[in-house]
């Protein structure tokens, strides 16, 4: 988990921004948790959880970021560790 982490915070600034605005419309549109993105919560969602449409939106989503494998799995992968990392450091 730590080397996820570390991955998350050697992204590009653009990437990070990415994350922050996925993160921003998960809680704008869908009243979601603010360290969750769209992708991650379509994963979740979908293949944890088992909800038919969001699974379907998960293989959507993967779909438009045909250049990254397995997108939405990252994704969720990289909330996890995320908010570990900072649940470690006492920052949540």
């Amino acid at each position: 988990m730590r080397y996820l982490a570390r991955l998350g915070q050697n992204r590009s600034r653009l990437s990070r921004l990415a994350s922050v605005g996925s993160q921003f419309l998960n809680v704008l549109i869908f009243n979601g948790h603010p360290s969750e993105s769209i992708s991650g919560k379509a994963y979740r969602l979908g293949v944890i959880e088992g909800w038919p449409w969001q699974y379907k939106a998960m293989k959507l989503i993967d779909l438009l970021f045909f250049w990254e494998n397995q997108h939405c799995k990252r994704a969720h992968l990289l909330d996890v560790a995320m908010a570990l990392y900072f649940k470690e450091r006492n920052y949540l």
